[in-house]
């Protein structure tokens, strides 16, 4: 890497690190390390401090690898707490993707461009591999 893509991929790295430090101060009320109810004794939303530090490696992860293959910043996902997971959500112009994580390595995924001809994708994805860059790029580039 360059001195100027050094300098690029260092912003790059704060602007993620940023996000997941906001996003954190958001969810902090939803982490728990046991699953609480509430008075009525039903569930709340939740997740475990073990689930949030995956999610933020992998966003982590991700950006990383987009970034050293196609020299770009990657679209960041919103991120919501439900029940005991936590889902990724990137809907953009031309393409949506959820991400569903639990307390398992795999997360699932479905996603699909907003074309006239839609291409849709849907799985699992390992939450210690970057290859979900190579997803996000692929349907944020469908013609």
């Amino acid at each position: 890497m360059g001195n100027e893509n050094l300098i690029e991929y260092q912003i790059e790295r704060q602007r993620v690190s940023d996000f997941l430090s906001r996003t954190e101060k958001i969810i902090t009320p939803y982490i728990h390390l046991n699953k609480p109810n509430d008075i009525d004794g039903e569930p709340q939303q939740y997740c475990s401090k073990e689930l949030w530090k995956r999610v933020k490696k992998f966003v982590t992860r991700i950006s990383k690898r987009y970034f050293e293959i196609f020299e770009d910043s990657i679209d960041l996902p919103d991120i919501n707490v439900d029940l005991g997971t936590i889902a990724l959500h990137w809907d953009k112009q031309r393409y949506e993707i959820l991400v569903n994580t639990g307390n398992e390595q795999f997360a699932t995924f479905y996603g699909d461009t907003k074309n006239i001809t839609p291409v849709s994708l849907k799985g699992e994805i390992d939450m210690e591999s970057s290859d979900f860059a190579l997803i996000v790029y692929y349907l944020e580039n469908s013609v």
